[in-house]
């Protein structure tokens, strides 16, 4: 992009620019469709956005060529000028009209648990999948994509399980592109054919020059929320004098702002009980709603979808809703429920009534989220603490990576002390959620999936007992220091003594991204260090089977990986390239196939001159992909095998 400028004009070539601003004034280098404008910058001009900002675009010569060039600018011009939830559905829409495809969906990845969120569609094919406007992390093709951070194509889906979905199978050609960020990709575009042997090349060109223009405005988009969530509490507290130290005031400020940035029909904010007998409290911003709305608050934040997927669109069937949601007023006609939750706390959740439901319901569901976690950020502060237990006592330590093994005072826990094998699959169930609740009927439905509810809770009392007998230091006592419940409601007390790799995996990844933004390169590598070290193998790996466990354990390998590729490229620029080497390896050994780690596994073993290396790194790596994935390595890799020939 380019900055408005009185001596630039639409349809200038950066030659002429160039000229007249001087050559350091105007970077060709930098152009979204990646043209050689440094040696020829005549082969662009620039172009006017509604938003009053100039685009540079190259010439073509080829007629197709510039077809492409129309249609990136077309897109380009929507997303900028128009507001984001309309713009994103017009480009998509383009993208249709581009390419010829039955569908375009963009997904964006949950703030919360990277969950694939439907954000805008398109074509007329929309209604194959317009009911799945959420999917579990890792899983449907926009949940690997943005997993692995690698374009899939019609070639790639065959019969795993996890990419099946039903609106999809009786289309033809297909793709889903990564649009790629700092911290990964923010979101995916997918495309679909009703006719087979597609994309073509020039469909696979346009969504390459498309993705970082969606990109940037996704990334923006968010940051933008952020600032305007915060502005506008302030603000509202100012205006309303509420005291910055309760929460309560708190609250209402985050609802009111919450209200104008989502041009809502009505906020409310249901805050949870910390871990006591309390009732929940209702904050809104119509307080006769919030009069009817306070006796099924409870009931609402025990909902099991909320907890467990993060964040839903109920929609307008009110038959269809969860049994603890069906008690909401019947004023409240078709709500976004979306969790509050900061630092791994459950704050409660916020009932948004936007008076109306977009097509498909949960379309704008992704914004809304970025919004609601900025505000429970906000919140955290002034949150009640949640009562602490004594440290005293038996100290509990668990090790989730590979099979799960229990000790307490350092002793291990033989499996045989637990009656039922069940009880060690609930103590992970639990612990995944990191402390936030999950209700009784969500744990029997993961158990015993085949069985009624009525059967499986029966079922859920007797494992819980069973895991008591075993953790818990006084279980004749029940008084329950970590496994606790308010009644459906359970959850591991993470306040309770104990040690766990999963939680400090994730702490010191938070930790390591902190310095790598602070430019605190040490730490950021100590951090990494660690948290690799405590990654020796798959979560729960005596649990092969279980659907819950699988989404969490694709999510955490592709934690690692990533951790170990940049703390092999900091040991590299530091010069420990033998370290960088050792830390690639120790990644390729949890997966071979990742091919980031294998090209800068290349990469470094050029560097000290062990071609031979090299080339047989390569060898192997294109035998396992023919031998597994029956296609060849990525082109790029080709090509460095190329210049090592």
């Amino acid at each position: 992009m380019l900055g408005s400028h009185p001596e630039l004009s639409v349809g200038m070539s950066c030659e002429r620019a160039i000229e007249s601003l001087g050559h350091g004034a105007v970077d060709c280098s930098g152009c979204v469709l990646r043209g050689a404008h440094a040696q020829q910058p005549s082969a662009c001009e620039l172009v006017r956005l509604n938003s009053g900002a100039l685009l540079r675009v190259e010439i073509a010569s080829s007629e197709r060529a510039a077809d492409r060039f129309y249609w990136l600018g077309a897109i380009a011009e929507a997303v900028q000028g128009e507001p984001l939830p309309v713009g994103l559905v017009r480009a998509m829409d383009l993208l249709c009209w581009a390419t010829g495809a039955s569908l375009a969906a963009l997904w964006v990845r949950g703030a919360l648990r990277g969950e694939p969120i439907l954000t805008a569609l398109a074509g007329p094919g929309r209604q194959a999948v317009a009911s799945q406007t959420q999917l579990d992390a890792g899983w449907g093709i926009p949940g690997i994509v943005l997993a692995n951070a690698q374009t899939t194509t019609s070639a790639d889906i065959g019969n795993d399980a996890r990419r099946a979905r039903r609106g999809l199978r009786k289309l033809g050609g297909y793709t889903c592109v990564p649009l790629g960020g700092a911290d990964g990709p923010l979101a995916c575009v997918e495309l679909a054919w009703s006719s087979k042997g597609l994309p073509s090349p020039e469909h696979s060109t346009l969504l390459d020059s498309v993705a970082p223009i969606l990109r940037d405005r996704i990334q923006r988009s968010r940051v933008e929320t952020r600032d305007r969530l915060i502005a506008q509490m302030s603000a509202a507290r100012a205006a309303g004098a509420q005291d910055v130290n309760s929460l309560d005031g708190a609250a209402r400020a985050f609802a009111e702002a919450l209200k104008n940035i989502a041009t809502a029909r009505n906020v409310h904010v249901l805050l949870a009980p910390s871990d006591s007998g309390v009732e929940p409290r209702v904050i809104s911003t119509n307080e006769r709603e919030a009069t009817s709305l306070c006796p099924v608050a409870g009931d609402v934040l025990g909902c099991g979808k909320l907890h467990n997927e993060g964040c839903q669109s109920l929609g307008r069937r009110r038959r269809d809703w969860p049994g603890q949601c069906r008690r909401l007023p019947t004023v409240i006609e078709a709500p976004n429920c979306v969790p509050l939750v900061a630092d791994g706390r459950f704050l409660g959740s916020v009932v948004i009534d936007l008076g109306a439901t977009p097509q498909p319901e949960g379309i704008g569901l992704a914004s809304l989220l970025d919004a609601c976690c900025e505000g429970a950020r906000q919140l955290l502060p002034v949150a009640t603490p949640i009562e602490r237990q004594p440290t005293e006592g038996p100290r509990l330590s668990i090790r989730c990576f590979g099979p799960l093994e229990v000790s307490i005072d350092g002793t291990a826990v033989p499996l045989e002390a637990f009656s039922r094998r069940k009880a060690r699959t609930l103590l992970g169930l639990l612990l995944l959620q990191a402390g936030r609740p999950v209700t009784a009927s969500s744990l029997s439905e993961a158990l015993w999936p085949e069985v009624s509810e009525d059967v499986g809770r029966n079922r859920l009392h007797g494992v819980v007992h069973c895991l008591r007998q075993v953790i818990e230091p006084h279980p004749e006592s029940k008084r329950w220091l970590h496994v606790r419940n308010d009644g459906e409601l359970y959850h591991f007390n993470k306040d309770a003594p104990h040690t766990i790799d999963l939680f400090r995996f994730d702490v010191l990844l938070r930790e390591a991204h902190e310095h790598g933004n602070a430019n605190g390169i040490q730490r950021q590598e100590a951090c990494l260090a660690q948290a690799v070290e405590l990654y020796g193998a798959d979560l729960f790996s005596d649990e092969p089977y279980l659907d819950g466990f699988e989404r969490a354990r694709i999510e955490l390998r592709r934690r690692c990986l990533d951790a170990h590729r940049t703390l092999a490229r900091l040991r590299a620029a530091r010069g420990d390239v033998d370290g960088a080497l050792q830390t690639l390896r120790r990644g390729l050994a949890h997966d071979q196939h990742d091919e980031e780690l294998q090209l800068d596994r290349m990469r470094l073993l050029c560097q000290l001159g062990r071609s031979a290396e090299a080339l047989a790194t390569y060898e192997q790596y294109a035998e396992q992909c023919k031998t597994a994935l029956g296609v060849p390595p990525s082109d790029e890799m080709q090509r460095l095998r190329q210049t090592l020939a």
